[in-house]
């Protein structure tokens, strides 16, 4: 006789203990699943930034060592009778788009540079006439502000391709670039005032370098029109004068190239076309922030040096750095959060704008058209990826001590670094 054998299943509770052991461990792969990724994409994004620092050292061996200017158009000439929106005809050619040959897109670089709407870069490139560049698209991704730029966006990058602002020609966006210069530690006429400037001078300007005819401390610096005669003094564009503008060269980064931030990454996503050389830069300093920054010497005889505020200054300590500053801007709502300022706690359904007005838009209250998101900024957790001046690349920790950011952002300020 054959033996009857009995089949028996799994009961409900032998069951639902499996799944919860296989939800256990999905719970605990899962971050770790996670920071691999964002591993994966934060050392994709620095090798972007590589690629880009190597080609502004491309650039500088072809152009007698002289780094590209911050946009081609001058930000502040008699022509121009106030600060000129992002996006619009008085914007310039940004440092990214100077750069398309050595990033291996020279065919942009040329048809934008032909096509008679330009006029030989000198006019921008979002007026009068749109640049079309790409024929074979249509509506403004023909347009060479309409081309994406896979080396020029971060792959944590969280906003859309297009920037918000419509600020643009005939209302159209730009696509997005995430990398950004660092031409300055704060915007004013000098180092004295606050970063924001209530009290006076040359609102939405940066700290001035030297000479007069560069603005900006930093390696990629703007540039001024210091022509007095027309019609190069009515110029808007660095190609309208017979001798253009020079950037900043090797010789003139004399705390080392290795201890001085070329650019960096922003999370910005209104201003953010990578080809408007108004929204192709940050500044170190928080531009809302409280605290001012000074310039002085501890040591009779030695240089003066950038600080938050002077021995003794009860300012001294609220200073902070822009790093990661607009958070919680979408979180609160984007455009349609209140300003909170930057002091806490904050009012209900408000944010941390990185600055409010745009030192190149108009304001419109509260966040609107007027407000920039993000200044140094990043979605990768706790850092923000800068590249120096010698093309390596390096996680800045955002607690970073405040004078150290500064000081790394100075071409030539003699400072001491100490990390």
């Amino acid at each position: 006789m054959g033996v009857k054998r009995e089949c028996r299943g799994f009961t409900l509770v032998e069951l639902l203990v499996v799944i919860a052991i296989i939800g256990v461990l999905v719970a605990l792969l899962l971050p770790a699943v996670q920071a691999a990724r964002e591993a994966a994409r934060r050392n994709s994004c620095l090798n972007n930034m590589k690629q880009i620092g190597l080609a502004l050292h491309n650039f500088a061996d072809r152009r007698k060592e002289e780094f590209p200017v911050l946009s081609t158009g001058f930000f502040y000439g008699d022509a121009i009778p106030a600060p000129p929106i992002a996006g619009s005809e008085f914007d310039g050619y940004s440092w990214l788009f100077q750069i398309l040959p050595e990033m291996e897109n020279k065919n942009i670089y040329d048809r934008a540079k032909s096509n008679e709407s330009s006029n030989n870069l000198k006019a921008s490139p979002f007026a009068p006439q749109p640049i079309v560049v790409d024929q074979n698209k249509t509506g403004f991704e023909s347009f060479v502000f309409g081309q994406r730029m896979e080396a020029y966006v971060c792959p944590s990058y969280p906003g859309s391709d297009d920037t918000k602002s419509g600020a643009l020609a005939n209302g159209e966006k730009a696509k997005v670039g995430n990398y950004v210069a660092l031409p300055s530690t704060h915007y004013n006429a000098d180092a004295d005032r606050q970063a924001s400037d209530p009290g006076g001078g040359t609102s939405g300007s940066l700290y001035p370098g030297a000479p007069k005819a560069q603005s900006g401390l930093g390696i990629l610096v703007a540039v001024g029109n210091t022509a007095t005669a027309a019609p190069e003094n009515q110029a808007t564009s660095i190609f309208q004068l017979r001798r253009r503008p020079r950037g900043v060269t090797f010789a003139g980064i004399r705390d080392g190239t290795s201890n001085t931030f070329l650019f960096t990454e922003s999370r910005e996503e209104r201003f953010a076309s990578w080809v408007s050389g108004l929204s192709s830069y940050v500044v170190a300093a928080d531009p809302d922030g409280p605290g001012q920054i000074s310039k002085f010497s501890n040591v009779s005889g030695q240089p003066k040096m950038l600080s938050w505020g002077e021995p003794g200054d009860p300012t001294a300590n609220d200073g902070q750095t822009a790093l990661n500053i607009g958070s919680d801007v979408k979180r609160n709502g984007g455009d349609q959060a209140q300003d909170g300022g930057n002091q806490a706690p904050l009012p209900s359904g408000s944010a941390y704008f990185y600055q409010n007005p745009f030192a190149h838009a108009s304001d419109t209250g509260g966040g609107g058209e007027g407000s920039r998101w993000y200044g140094p900024s990043s979605a990768h957790p706790g850092v923000v990826l800068h590249c120096f001046g010698d093309a390596h690349v390096e996680s800045v920790d955002e607690s970073i001590d405040r004078d150290t950011y500064l000081h790394q952002v100075t071409r030539a300020g003699s400072e001491v670094i100490s990390l």
